[in-house]
């Protein structure tokens, strides 16, 4: 990264990057370096099976000042769930760490080939977000192609919630803010091909916006389709947020570091 990506000050957060990924073994300090000098003031790191749920522990508990941690099971990991999978996650959710569950939700493939079929899928959704609802936490939101039955099941339980790398209509996303729920947005805002993205981002009430990386994926413009992506780049984010809804990459900065503060309880 060149020395004018890092010239202008920011107050960011990347509200959902996989530093649990094996992708960025080896690489943790250097990621995490890069990130702060890039201005990210802080990273939440979500599960996605039992596994990583336990590593996005482990990394956040050695940077507690930094990181934050989620658990949780992606639907594609929803065949797995179990009685003795929920207590363990609700025994790693007890750690000072742990700021949601998650990431939790609906995956649906166009072609039919769904690790876990979507009735499980549902199922298993909907004991997570009553885990969350019992433990007191928000959830980290996954939906792909499902957005109909999301919106079904999120109006019926109503907990606390992100729902994070939006890739749905901008009529999906205002029913899900008139919900009460927080929406996400990654490096697919940056791209091209998604001014439908931007219109929708710039939609929405800023206070129920977040951003984040996702990260190893979705790496933004200008440096689309280079691996991994990582947090450093959720600048890339806010400026394109910034622009498309007219205001400063300061004030962008500011109300979604405000937004992940609030959302996150980082500042309890």
């Amino acid at each position: 990264m060149s020395g004018e990506f890092f010239k202008t000050p920011a107050l960011l957060y990347d509200s959902h990057a996989h530093l649990a990924d094996k992708i960025f073994e080896g690489m943790l300090n250097d990621v995490i370096e890069r990130a702060r000098a890039a201005g990210v003031a802080g990273i939440m790191i979500p599960g996605d099976s039992l596994d990583s749920s336990r590593m996005a522990v482990q990394i956040a508990k050695r940077h507690p000042d930094f990181l934050r941690a989620a658990v949780g099971l992606h639907p594609y990991e929803a065949r797995h769930y179990s009685d003795e999978v929920e207590q363990e996650l609700e025994a790693l959710a007890a750690d000072a760490v742990v700021a949601a569950i998650g990431e939790i939700g609906l995956d649906i493939r166009a072609d039919g080939s769904d690790p876990s079929p979507h009735d499980i899928q549902r199922r298993v959704f909907a004991r997570q977000m009553e885990l969350a609802k019992r433990l007191g936490l928000p959830a980290v939101i996954h939906c792909r192609n499902a957005y109909s039955d999301l919106i079904e099941l999120l109006s019926q339980h109503r907990i606390e919630g992100v729902v994070h790398c939006f890739s749905g209509t901008k009529s999906d996303a205002l029913k899900l803010v008139e919900l009460g729920y927080h929406i996400g947005f990654t490096g697919s805002l940056t791209f091209k091909n998604a001014p439908d993205l931007r219109e929708t981002a710039a939609a929405l009430p800023l206070e129920r916006i977040l951003i984040e990386t996702d990260c190893p994926w979705l790496t933004p413009h200008p440096h689309r389709g280079v691996r991994p992506n990582e947090p450093a780049y959720v600048r890339y984010v806010a400026e394109t947020l910034a622009s498309c809804r007219g205001t400063s990459f300061e004030e962008a900065c500011r109300a979604t570091y405000q937004n992940a503060a609030r959302f996150f309880r980082l500042l309890q």
